[in-house]
């Protein structure tokens, strides 16, 4: 339910979502993508090991709204292609937007097919402050 796949299927908006706001300034971020080892587990239960998940991650401007569908013009950077590794990283320069004192960006973490559900963590590195928040 909340592996929704990537932009492939229609699904990518159950995805969790963050926001990431930036101030008036470009900011330089470094943002990394690491799915739980899966080494000597057998969740599916089919007596082979589990492997990591292919798994990418995606910055996309939506002023900071859930990503439900995706257009071209929506995409900032992602990783590419989707690899079946343990981590991935993103480095972004992150431009503001429409003459604000702040622009949102959405980060979209997701796995290359939908249901390949594993715990995650996402740490975001800038060399400016940010602020990052979980989108409902």
């Amino acid at each position: 339910e909340s592996a929704g796949g990537c932009s492939n299927y229609d699904t990518v908006g159950a995805n969790p979502q963050w926001s990431i706001t930036i101030g008036e300034r470009p900011v330089a971020c470094l943002v990394c993508l690491a799915q739980a080892d899966a080494r000597g587990t057998d969740l599916d239960g089919d007596g082979v090991e589990d492997e990591p998940f292919p798994i990418g991650l995606s910055v996309v401007y939506k002023r900071g709204e859930r990503v439900r569908k995706l257009y071209a013009s929506d995409w900032c950077a992602r990783t590419a292609p989707f690899r079946n590794t343990r981590e991935v990283s993103l480095d972004v320069t992150l431009e503001p937007r429409s003459g604000g004192a702040t622009t949102t960006y959405t980060l979209l973490p997701s796995t290359f097919e939908p249901g390949q559900e594993r715990n995650f963590r996402i740490r975001v590195f800038s060399d400016r402050p940010v602020e990052v928040a979980p989108l409902r």
